[in-house]
This record gives structure tokens, C-alpha cells and sequence, in this order.
């Protein structure tokens, strides 16, 4: 395997002063009040929203938000200046003469009644766009690049500019740079981003249309320096002896990283998604006992290294997928309230002849804080049969803290041969916990015909009871509220 070439680029940037006056988020934002029907206290972006309504950025007034809508390039401007004045600045550039006869441009091209025009004129002013100020291109959606480009050059004025040197490892952070973002316009400001740490490692997909949502949570990281994360080559990845690189996943275990893995910076996004660690390359994990799957089963399928890669990048986006669907920070809050840790292995080659996919979930039922549970996805499969092994780890969890012995005895309780969501949950107790959690998520229409039967309805009645142990789970917004 070849190792990883690391890129070397020269970015020049327009970096910002550190000793910067911000206002704090209101200890508003703290009491978890819900403004918007379209954002709850639960979602991932509520605190981001929420310091930008404070800071006057957005309309509190309003009944939506519109979290997953994407945001026209006008709207971005409009919430990046109202979140960061800058007309001071602007003034001492370009001088109050020179600013009224470039708003006159924008009044005399869009008419009085343009609600963007003061934005408009103050956004070209900054250089950010290469487009001139009509309407028309102003109203379409701003792509991430643009996005960036928006909160950077507009903060560029709201702060002081500084020369600086972006290092040229930080390029390693954007899992798409070499596909997307290294020709892009936006590159500098994206790279810039990725240094603070504003962006998180992994994709950028610098010509996706920008959500509300990303943009409130990048522009209010921007705002507060406090929340920046200095970018150093060292403390992200290293040399050993024999020349392997190695990065650090989110647990801070050290992983190879190989030329051909396409897959190495989805996986770690899709880690910190889910608070699991998940392995894919032989000689990262050991198998737990005797008999279960081993780097022995796996490595001699390994033919093509770059394929794969290829292949197990595919099955991650199809297990990504499936947890998408879950509440958010829910897998996370199963795994740090468990006794013991989970780790996910990952190869897209069945050790079973004839056998398109099977899983397996390996549960420690003691309290011993060293043991590590392990799932073993292996084979091709569809996003199904990952919710199905995850289903066997959250199950197996959310029994144990609703008090396991008690739980199996309610849940068995209700079997009868017509209770069951599949005929493979009729195997254990066990598969049927799996295959009710993940028939709720990827076809709730099938387990609401089977809660007809009673005893089938009382189960899913009893893993709500189970999962409600959890703060990140929410009935309401589950595919199968309404079933019981």
C-alpha cells in the first residue's frame, strides 16, 4: 500500500486578528426555549440559530425557519452583515460617496423595493462575488463554496485583516479536496474554515447548495474566536519509523492512512456522527472470541486494494443511511451511557460462500468497563441490514438500563406466532429486537400492519418505553409514531 502524498500548497490568506470583541451567546439560548416550530432543542444547529437570533441576525417573529431549505445568496449576505456590521470599515475603505453611488447601481438595476439592495451593495463592496448586483442572481442558492466565501470576506472587514499562512497539511482535513474544492474559486476561504476548525474534518461539497441550517452553524462559530481550534500538522497526523502516516480518529486512536482510501475521511465523519468507532482495514481490530470473524477471514479477500476501499466507502454510505434516519445524537447517547464500549468492523466481502451479507453482534453482559461489544458487518448489503445489527447493540442497551431482566420477561410476555414484524424475528428474542427496530425505521407501512395483532402492538409499546430512557429520542419524530 502507498503511502498517502501529502499536498503542498502556498495559501495566502486574509486571516483575522485575534484580539477580536464578540458578544457571548445570551444565556437565553441556554434555556432551551423553542422559537421556531421547525427547530427543537434536540437538533444539532439549535444552539447556532439560537445565539443568531439573539445577536438580532435573524427575525425571532416568525412561526418557521426553515432549517433544511437551502439559502439564496441574498439571505446569506443579509444574515452574515446583520450577525457582523461592518459599515464602519467600509466607509473608512471606500468612503460614504463611493457607497451611496454603488447602492444608486443596485436601486437603478432592481428597483426601490429590492428588500437585498443595502446588502447587495455592501456584500460586492467586500469582493465577494464575481457576479454584478442584479436580483436575479442575487435570489438564486449559494453553494457552500460561495457560503464560504460570504462569511469570510464580510468577517474580513468585521475584524482586521492579517496575513497568514495557511499550512499545507490542512488540505488532509477535506476528505473532497482534490475532487471539488482544489479548483474551486472558494478554495482559500474554504481551507481558511477548515483551519479554525469552524468545518470539521471531512467533505466540504463546495458546489452543493447550502442549507439555513450549515450556514447559521458556520457563520456563529465564525463570530466567536473562543470556539476556534488552531490547525497544527502535528497534533493531526504522523510518521513512524517504517514511513506509515498516520491520522487520528475521534477517539483518538491512531489509524494508517493509505493512498487508496477513499473511504478513511467519511468514516471518521460518520464516527463522530455516531460516537462509535468503526474499523475496516485488517490488523486495526482483533476478533473478540473464538470463530467470529478475524482479520484471517478477511485479509486473503483483499485482491484490489484500491476496490476495496471503494467498496467499503459504498457499504459506510449505505450504513450512514440508515442511522441518518435515527434521532439525532441518539447512537451517541447510547454508546456513552453503556458500561462498555462498541466498535464497528466493516468488510464488504462475505466469509460465507453464497452468502450476499450477514451480521454479527457480539454483547458483553457484564459490567466490566474494558469490555468492548463489537458489530461485524460483512458483505453487501442495504441500509436495512445496518439497522438491523445496530438495532441488536440499541436494543441490547436500552434494555439493560430499563432494567434487563424485567424487560425481556415483558417483551416475552407478548409472543404469540402471529406478533412478529418478519418471520426471521421468530428465530430469538434477540433477532426479534432487531428486526422490529429496523422495520420501524425503513418500512414503519409493514410493522404498522402487524400491530393489528396486539401482542406485536404491546412490543413496540414496550421499546418505546426503552428507548424514552433516552434523552435524544423522540417518539413524535419517528417513521412509527402513530402506530402504538
Amino acid at each position: 500500500m502507498k503511502l498517502r502524498s501529502l499536498k503542498t500548497i502556498g495559501l495566502m490568506v486574509c486571516a483575522l486578528a485575534l484580539t477580536i470583541t464578540f458578544i457571548p451567546m445570551a444565556a437565553h439560548a441556554d434555556a432551551k426555549i423553542q422559537v421556531f416550530e421547525d427547530v427543537c432543542p434536540s437538533d444539532s444547529y439549535y444552539p447556532y440559530v439560537m445565539e443568531l437570533v439573539e445577536r438580532g441576525a435573524i427575525n425571532p417573529s416568525e412561526k418557521t425557519f426553515g432549517p433544511e431549505q437551502p439559502i439564496t445568496r441574498a439571505q446569506a449576505a443579509a444574515l452574515a452583515l446583520k450577525a457582523m456590521p461592518i459599515d464602519t470599515e467600509l466607509k473608512k475603505v471606500y468612503g460614504e460617496e463611493k457607497l451611496a453611488k454603488l447602492m444608486e447601481i443596485a436601486v437603478a438595476m432592481n428597483g426601490e423595493d429590492y428588500w437585498a439592495n443595502p446588502y447587495v451593495t455592501r456584500t460586492a463592496a467586500t469582493g465577494v462575488l464575481e457576479w454584478d448586483g442584479e436580483k436575479e442572481l442575487w435570489e438564486q442558492y449559494a453553494t457552500r463554496g460561495e457560503a464560504a466565501r460570504i462569511v469570510v470576506r464580510i468577517y474580513s472587514y468585521f475584524a482586521n485583516w492579517q496575513n497568514e499562512t495557511i499550512d499545507s497539511e490542512v488540505v488532509n482535513l477535506i476528505g473532497d479536496y482534490d475532487s471539488a474544492v482544489e479548483n474551486c474559486d472558494q478554495s482559500m476561504e474554504i481551507c481558511w474554515l477548515y483551519s479554525k476548525g469552524i468545518n470539521e474534518k471531512g467533505d466540504f461539497n463546495p458546489n452543493v447548495n447550502m442549507t439555513r441550517a450549515d450556514f447559521c452553524v458556520m457563520l456563529a462559530k465564525l463570530i466567536t474566536p473562543d470556539r476556534w481550534k488552531e490547525f497544527s500538522g502535528e497534533s493531526y497526523g504522523t510518521y513512524d519509523d517504517d514511513g506509515f502516516y498516520y491520522e487520528k480518529d475521534f477517539a483518538g486512536k491512531d489509524r494508517v492512512r493509505f493512498d487508496e482510501d477513499v473511504a478513511f475521511d467519511y468514516c471518521r465523519a460518520l464516527e463522530q456522527q455516531i460516537g462509535i468507532q468503526i474499523f475496516y482495514v485488517p490488523g486495526e481490530w482483533t476478533a473478540k472470541e473464538a470463530g467470529l470473524i478475524s482479520v484471517s477471514d478477511i485479509a486473503p479477500m483483499i485482491t484490489d486494494e484500491a476496490q476495496y476501499f471503494k467498496d467499503v466507502l459504498a457499504e459506510l454510505q449505505k450504513m450512514k443511511a440508515a442511522y441518518d434516519l435515527y434521532p439525532d445524537g441518539l447512537l451517541k447517547e447510547v454508546a456513552e451511557r453503556a458500561s462498555h464500549g462498541t466498535e464497528i468492523i466493516v468488510c464488504p466481502y462475505t466469509t460465507t460462500p453464497g452468502v450476499r451479507s450477514y451480521g454479527v453482534f457480539v454483547y458483553d453482559y457484564s459490567d466490566d468497563t474494558n469490555k468492548i461489544d463489537q458489530i461485524f458487518y460483512t458483505g453487501k448489503g442495504d441500509s436495512q441490514y445496518y439497522s438491523h445489527e445496530m438495532g441488536h447493540m440499541v436494543m441490547s442497551r436500552a434494555a439493560s438500563l430499563n432494567g434487563r431482566d424485567k424487560t425481556i420477561k415483558a417483551w416475552e410476555s407478548h409472543k404469540s406466532v402471529t406478533s412478529y414484524v418478519s418471520g426471521y424475528a421468530m428465530q430469538s428474542q434477540a433477532e426479534d429486537w432487531a428486526e422490529t427496530w429496523a422495520y420501524g425505521w425503513h418500512q414503519p407501512d409493514v410493522l404498522a400492519s402487524a400491530c393489528r395483532d396486539s401482542g406485536m402492538k404491546s412490543k413496540v409499546q414496550l421499546m418505546n418505553e426503552m428507548l424514552g430512557n433516552y434523552k435524544a429520542f423522540d417518539i413524535s419524530k419517528t417513521p412509527w409514531s402513530g402506530v402504538a
